[in-house]
């Protein structure tokens, strides 16, 4: 699939955003410790074959790239293109069994739950954040781990203790 791009492809590519676009998912592929195999040409021909190149972003409706079963690097026969709402109904299917599990209940604890920053800090480029609470940052990756296990048993800790004063209040009634 990969082709030499000629002068002109790039300076098309540049113009209508595409160079960007690529650079952009794989800084955030590799951000997220997910392998990003795809060249800029094998990129630009998946998005180029799917014709919805001109209509990916954010929102629902909107297209974006995606891996099969989530999982497995941005690669060759590895990837395609489906809109944000699919990407998510995909999402939620693998990790919410039968519908009764709330997802963010189901995956604390489970990730890895910190990030890697440098551009945030030099000195604690580490970002740890857990089911909505506020953003910490560490120095390093032990650091910034040992706080994410802690912060996850203290939140799934308390929700565990509201579940409970819950089914004892109905108990009680």
């Amino acid at each position: 699939m990969s082709c030499q791009l000629s002068q002109d492809d790039l300076r098309m590519l540049r113009s209508c955003g595409a160079i960007k676009a690529y650079q952009t998912q794989k800084h955030h592929a590799v951000r997220r410790g997910v392998d990003f195999h795809l060249t800029l040409e094998e990129w630009w021909a998946v998005w180029s074959f799917s014709g919805h190149f001109s209509e990916r972003g954010r929102g629902a409706y909107r297209y974006c790239m995606s891996r099969h079963g989530d999982v497995g690097p941005y690669a060759v026969g590895n990837v395609f293109i489906q809109t944000n709402a699919q990407n998510v109904s995909e999402f939620r299917k693998r990790f919410v069994s039968e519908g009764r599990q709330r997802l963010s209940r189901s995956r604390i604890g489970t990730g890895r739950g910190w990030g890697f920053y440098p551009e945030r800090s030099r000195s604690k480029p580490y970002l740890v954040q857990v089911a909505g609470t506020k953003p910490t940052s560490h120095a390093t990756q032990a650091e910034a781990e040992a706080e994410y296990q802690r912060r996850s048993a203290a939140v799934l800790a308390e929700r565990e203790m509201e579940r409970a004063a819950v089914v004892h209040d109905q108990a009680s009634h």
